[in-house]
């Protein structure tokens, strides 16, 4: 944990979000003086909360699935966290609109599981150890029979 800090070793009007973690109790107290009297002090008390992560935006590789390639989950523009927590992210799969049940890892559907005719999508959440934030989805795809 951070090292307790004194009112000089922090001024001003904002306090910077590298000075916090996740879940700290602050104390901010605030006075007025001049050369003849000081004001009695003033305190506020804060939480730091947590906040989830931004919807990644995600595609399905390759742009016309077939039922003889892998199905791949690509992340397209990635998710953001407003505390700057570090992400992982957990995959989802969905066939013909129902989850399927894949470890969290898989960012592949493989070949044996891809019929043709059958609708895929993915869908992906970024999670920064206590909050998973909102899915992006893929779009849905039908698996194309292979090409002779």
């Amino acid at each position: 944990s951070p090292p307790t800090r004194r009112s000089s070793d922090l001024t001003g009007r904002l306090l910077a979000a590298k000075y916090t973690r996740r879940g700290e109790h602050w104390r901010c107290g605030v006075w007025a003086a001049d050369k003849s009297a000081q004001s009695p002090v003033v305190e506020v008390t804060a939480v730091i909360g947590n906040s989830p992560p931004t919807r990644p935006e995600l595609r399905l590789d390759p742009p016309t699935p077939r039922s003889d390639r892998p199905l791949r989950c690509v992340i397209v523009a990635r998710a953001q966290d407003p505390d700057r927590d570090s992400l992982q992210y957990r995959f989802r799969w969905y066939r013909e609109g129902k989850l399927q049940a894949f470890s969290p890892d898989s960012v592949a559907v493989p070949i044996r599981l891809l019929k043709d005719g059958d609708a895929w999508r993915c869908g992906v959440v970024g999670f920064d150890g206590a909050l998973e934030g909102a899915e992006g989805r893929s779009e849905q795809k039908k698996i194309a029979s292979p090409t002779p």
